[in-house]
């Protein structure tokens, strides 16, 4: 599956929990609208998927990841 439209590092992990790891995500102004850039962007959105994967809350694994916690802060 793809999964497009509005997805974010914000709501990616509830949407890995209804489709699973095997897909296509697509995000593309949530990546172009970082505070810090769109490098920033990406990294938030990979955190968000390493958080899912290890079975950390977002606010907990974004204590140590800049680019994550500042998207959970907007």
């Amino acid at each position: 599956p793809v999964l497009a439209g509005g997805l974010t590092a914000v709501n990616l992990v509830k949407n890995l929990k209804v489709f699973g790891i095997d897909i296509m995500a697509l995000a593309g102004t949530s990546i172009l609208n970082h505070p810090d850039g769109i490098r920033a962007g990406v990294l938030a959105f990979k955190q968000a998927k390493e958080a899912y994967l290890k079975k950390i809350p977002l606010k907990e694994y974004a204590k140590e990841h800049r680019e994550l916690r500042l998207v959970l802060e907007k």
